[in-house]
């Protein structure tokens, strides 16, 4: 019985990085993000591991603030694994691409470094992320379009499953 319980642990742990195996990978996220407004975003890229500690992905997600506007993110997403041989290990990411902005049909340029902490195939992590939305807008008089740029900072919070 001792036995049975043994082997049925050991198939079940895990030892080393995940992120130092090489071949596809993918991942879904959950972050919560805070500046201007709050927003919510369901996350997931997909790519390839190197067998380094390097993964390059593209990904695309949803993003709320639960008001009108919704967005919907196009990236490539990048993170680096620091420890080989560890089932715990510090990384760094960058996801930027392109964001187009559902409630006012604006779209614009993303990008969002982040650092965390990773323990099997889970993460955590924090980032900011920097929007920017060229465009025109008739600012509501409704004769004509002026040129209009804004910006977005947000400090952000994500829980990563990574399969």
């Amino acid at each position: 019985m001792c036995l049975l319980l043994t082997v049925s642990i050991a198939g079940f742990s895990q030892t080393g990085n995940p992120m130092y195996e090489k071949g596809y990978s993918g991942n879904i996220s959950f972050v919560a993000a805070q500046g201007y407004r709050f927003k919510a975003m369901l996350l997931t890229s997909h790519g390839y591991r190197f067998g380094n500690g390097c993964f390059i992905g593209i990904g695309t997600g949803f993003t709320s603030d639960f008001t009108k506007t919704m967005e919907l993110p196009l990236f490539i997403d990048i993170r680096y694994s620091f420890l080989k041989n560890s089932d715990t290990s510090p990384f760094l990411g960058l996801k930027t691409g392109y964001v187009l902005e559902m409630g006012f049909f604006r779209n614009g340029f993303i990008a969002s470094p982040e650092i965390g902490f990773g323990i099997g195939k889970m993460t955590v992590s924090i980032g900011y992320t920097f929007e920017y939305f060229p465009g025109y807008d008739s600012m509501g008089s409704g004769c004509c379009l002026l040129p209009v740029r804004y910006s977005l900072h947000q400090l952000n919070f994500a829980v990563t499953y990574n399969f």
